[in-house]
Formats: structure tokens, sequence, C-alpha cells
């Protein structure tokens, strides 16, 4: 009898425990569902987004049939793949709420499928953990908007969860693991490596299962359909036709030097974090918090990693050799600290991490430090959210952590899709253009170089109620105002409007590379595609100069091959005042960032000349 009741009390207590787990685990899923559906326009809107957005937006209206999708390492192209999935929603609602919402959803299924595929696999300790760490700390602000690394994010998860059930599942599964497999580097290039890899654990894995029928013919199909795009298209971005790619290919020597470079690893994987300590306005705390959170997500997915080699079966040690593989390659081949260069990378961080805690936190007692680890986890992206839901804005603390660039108030403000939606539809009501050709936000603070502020991208209309003094070929550069700054009695009306931003214009010819128009290459021209950072060797007697207004500055920025600050400082000349405004290494480039000033009152012209052949890009805009 006592040994029945002894029975019974154990069932009910399992039963109990199950029931908690799982909502739990609900109200984990339900969090990350709330920060991404509230509020779809507190996603951030960058550049790159309001272009893609467009192009999709055309292809749902039938005006455009692009061939080629977003160029990378500034010469490659791919498949149109990530426009027509974004274009779909727009064929219902041709507005970019459509895509914020079409993303966000297409996150949540994707995070519920490796959820499920994860607890069926290695149960619910593990299920919890992977839910609170699903996204990345910037997850809640980027991942629900017009985000192609969001969607190469969505095809890994659905890529790990599709391997993980077509271990014990029929053939249909790995069908999935093929599909997302195919489609990933299509949303972004990033996820080339871990798509790869897991697909060849799959063929390691399973290797029979693939040749059935089915699995060979969509192997086939996806083969030859990319085969034919190749062949039709090419490989090589039009706009890199005739330049040459050595600044930005990726010698096996540099890939050796990252590496190998422990400050390498340490910057590029802590970048998620960094950028959540770099939040003005946060509680100290917070920043304490994040990073002590990066050494326990890191330190459980290692170990994590090292059970699935010493306790799997062979599709989890596949599985396991893949994901390190992944990360070595996405180490060696990166030279930027763009956060999104990672989030293909992330669901295979926190599934290891997942793995980590299960087997960490088995025992009853160590059980009670998961659940306010897994909150604590949770939190960090519900504050960041919180701040920007609340503000509109957030602001990026200008501590070092990236190159600096105008404006060089203390913070740098970051406005959400909502604000930037409106701002643009005011400005290019004013300016007379199409308000869809005012680009986003100021990215250089979120990635190492890119350059690309707030410009008015091809309109050439005059935007007299903006600027009176502005002509045709200028571009506009919107720029907010604190308080504490004297607004001109021009500015007063724009900003009762727009609320605390201000408009400027920059003359296209004020500034030439080498006599090239500066930033030619990222949109501006009539007719371009798209736009990227491109290489732009400098030979000896290159001129980079500009006729500046008093009062203004020449910032250049460079991104030199084997060259140092110092070094790039002995090889040119000028007649200006020189100041280094920036410096950073990530092997094998260095990035300085130089202004110019008028040394007198005599000349509003600011020239630099290089003695010499310079092994640098670069790129420069006044201020």
């Amino acid at each position: 009898m006592r040994l029945a009741e002894g029975s019974a009390h154990a069932a009910l207590a399992l039963r109990r425990r199950k029931r908690f787990l799982f909502a739990f685990a609900l109200l984990l899923f339900l969090a990350w569902g709330w920060m991404l559906l509230s509020t779809l326009g507190t996603t951030l809107h960058s550049v790159d987004n309001v272009r893609d957005f467009r192009v999709a937006l055309g292809i749902a209206t039938g005006e455009a049939f692009p061939t080629v999708s977003q160029p990378f390492a500034a010469s490659r192209q791919l498949p149109p793949l990530f426009f027509y999935t974004i274009a779909l929603p727009l064929v219902l609602w041709p507005a970019e709420f459509a895509v914020f919402a079409f993303t966000a959803v297409a996150v949540l299924l994707s995070v519920g499928f490796l959820a499920v595929a994860l607890h069926r696999r290695f149960g619910a300790l593990a299920t919890i953990t992977y839910l609170a760490l699903a996204l990345p700390p910037h997850g809640a602000v980027v991942f629900q908007g017009v985000s192609n690394p969001a969607l190469a994010f969505v095809c890994v998860n659905v890529l790990l969860a599709s391997y993980l059930w077509s271990q014990s599942a029929r053939t249909a599964l790995l069908m999935g693991v093929a599909m997302a497999a195919w489609a990933a580097p299509q949303m972004h290039p990033s996820a080339f490596f871990i798509a790869a890899f897991v697909f060849v654990a799959s063929l390691i894995a399973r290797g029979r299962a693939w040749l059935r029928p089915a699995s060979a013919i969509l192997l086939s199909l996806l083969a030859l359909a990319t085969l034919l795009w190749v062949l039709r298209y090419g490989l090589v971005a039009p706009e890199a036709q005739g330049l040459s790619p050595a600044g930005n290919s990726f010698p096996m020597g540099a890939a050796a030097l990252r590496v190998l470079s422990v400050e390498h690893w340490g910057a590029l994987w802590s970048t998620p974090w960094m950028h959540l300590q770099a939040i003005a306005g946060l509680p100290q705390w917070i920043a304490t918090v994040a990073k002590i959170a990066s050494w326990v997500v890191v330190s459980l997915a290692i170990f994590g990693t090292w059970q699935l080699v010493r306790h799997g079966d062979r599709a989890l040690r596949a599985l396991a050799i893949a994901l390190v593989a992944n990360l070595i390659c996405v180490t060696a081949s990166l030279d930027a600290w763009g956060f999104w260069y990672l989030d293909a990378s992330w669901p295979a961080l926190a599934l290891c991490a997942a793995i980590g805690s299960a087997r960490a936190f088995r025992a009853i007692w160590a059980q009670r430090l998961l659940w306010p680890l897994t909150v604590v986890a949770l939190a960090l992206p519900c504050a960041l959210f919180l701040v920007t839901k609340s503000r509109g804005e957030y602001a990026i603390a200008a501590h070092g952590l990236f190159l600096p660039t105008p404006p060089r108030e203390e913070t740098l403000p970051v406005p959400t899709a909502r604000t930037l939606i409106g701002l643009r539809a005011i400005v290019g009501e004013r300016a007379g253009c199409d308000p869809a050709r005012v680009v986003g936000i100021d990215e250089a603070f979120l990635r190492d170089m890119t350059l690309r502020t707030l410009f008015l991208d091809g309109c050439h209309a005059r935007p007299a109620a903006l600027a009176p003094s502005t002509t045709d070929g200028e571009r506009i550069l919107i720029r907010r105002i604190e308080s504490t700054l004297p607004i001109p009695a021009e500015a007063k009306a724009l900003i009762a409007t727009v609320g605390p931003y201000r408009v400027y214009s920059l003359r296209r010819e004020a500034v030439s590379v080498h006599g090239r128009e500066s930033g030619a290459l990222w949109g501006s021209a009539q007719g371009a595609r798209y736009g990227f950072f491109a290489v732009l060797g400098l030979p000896k007697a290159a001129i980079i100069e500009s006729r500046a207004n008093a009062g203004t500055s020449l910032y250049v920025g460079f991104r030199c091959s084997a060259l140092n600050t110092q070094t790039l400082l002995a090889q040119i000349d000028s007649a200006s005042k020189v100041e280094v405004m920036g410096e950073r290494s990530l092997p094998p480039f260095t990035y300085t960032e130089l202004r110019l000033t008028n040394a007198t009152d005599q000349t509003d012209v600011l020239r630099l000349t290089a003695r010499s052949d310079l092994p640098c890009d670069a790129s420069a805009w006044v201020m």
C-alpha cells in the first residue's frame, strides 16, 4: 500500500513538474512574441532595409524583376530569393509594416519549431534555456523589420530543427534540411558556412536516406536551378565589373591570423553584448549583467558542444563538428564588427548552450540556479526593447566601441522605423520627391566603416522647403538636434513637425576621392541597382579634397592593409590641419579616420595628397 501511495505521489509530482516546465517555456515564448509583435514600428530601419523594401515593393507591384540580390564581399552577388520572400506580404498590404509583421511571425515560428525539436531530443531543461536565448539581445529591436539577417536566422532555425527531427523521422524533413540550407545563404551570406556544414553533416549521418528518389530529385532541382542562374547572371555584381577585389579578398594568411588572434575572437563574438552595453541611458547593472551573461552563455555553449561529441550518437557528433567548423570559418572570414554578421550563427550558439545547461543543471538543487539565470537572460533584450519603445529611439554611447562618425555629440541617437517612416514622408513631401528614397539610420556605430549616413538617396529635386540654399545634385543629411544646441530660426518649423531632427544638404560635388565623387557606388548614382563599400586603391599623387564652407571639416576614412596609422600619416601631405579621430585594428585591416580643418582662413579648399601608392580604401565626407 505504502509503495503504491509513494508511486502515486511520485507520478503526481512528475506531472506537476512537467506542467510547470511547460508553462515556464510557454511564458518565455510569449515574452518573445510580445516583444516582436506588440509594436512593429519599434524595429530599427537601416539603409539596406529601405533599399530592400523598394526592390521588394517593385516585385509585388509588377514594376521590377531583379535578377540579382544584395552584393557581398564588395563584388559577389546572390540569387534574388530574399527579395521575392519579403515581396510576398507586400502583395496583400503594400506597406513596410507588412514586412515587419511577416518577419516577426517567421522568427517566432522558427523559434517554436526548433524548441519543439530540442524538447523531443534533449528534454524540457534544454528547451527552457534555448527559449531564453532564442534571439540575440538586439533581436527584440532588429528582427521584426525588413531584415535579411533575420530571415537567415529563420532558415538556420529551420535547418537545425529539421536536422534534429530527421534522424528518426521520414524523408520529408530531410527535404527541409536541403531547402533551408539552400535558402539561408540567399537571405544573408553570413549563413553560408553553417548551412554548408550542417548539410554535409546530414549527408554523413543519413547518407542512404539522401539516395531515396524524393531527396535525390529535390537536390537535383536545387542544384540545377542554382547552376542555371550562375551561368545566366554570374557571381560578380554588375557594379564590380572592372574593380579590383584585392582589398576585400580573404587570403589564407589573413584568415589564419584572425583565427589565432585572441583579440579578434573576443571582439567578434562579444559584439551582440557589446552592442547592448553601449546603449546610453541603461542602468550600469544591465551592462554588468550583459558582460557576465556573455561569459555564461559562451561557457555553456562550449560545454554543450563537448557533451555532443562525448555522449552523442553519430548524427549529434557530426552536428557538433559542423557547428565548430562554422565557428572557425566565420571567425576567419569576418573583418567587420556588424552584429548582423553573427545572427545566422546565433541559433547554433543557443542550441549548444541549451544542451550544456541541460547537462549541467540535471540535479534538482542545480535547477534552482537555472530559473534566475533564465529570467536574467531574457531581461536583457526586454530592457533594450522597453527603452526603445518608450523613447522612439535609443542612443549609442560613444565610448570608442566603434569608429566615431558624425554627428559628434556624446551619443548617437538611432530612431526607430516608426519615427523614420514619418520623417521620410515629411522630408519627401517637402523635397518634392519620392519619400521612399529617404534612407535610414546611421550605421557606422553598428559596423566597421560603412559610412552610410542619413542620405536622401537618389532624390534630385530641389528641396527648397528644407534648406533654401540647396541646389540640384545635393544630398540631404538628417541630423538630430540635442536640446542643448542653439536652433536656427529657419529650422524651427521643420523641428516642430518632425521632432528634434534637422536637415542639412551636402553638395555631391563637394567631395572627391582621386577625381571620383565620394560614395558614388553607394546608390547615389542614377540607375544604380545597389550600393556597397567598393575597393578604391589610392595611387601616388591621388588627391582627396573638398571645398568647405567656413566652420566645416573634411573627414576621411581609410581602410588599409599592412599599413598602420602612423605609417599612413607619413605617406600623406596636406596643408590643412590633420587630426586622428579614431583608429581600430581588425586583421588584416587597420581603420583610421582623419579630420581636416583649415589651418588659415585664406582658403576654403581642404586637400590631402598621397605621397606614394597606398593599399587603402577611402571615403570622405564634409560636416
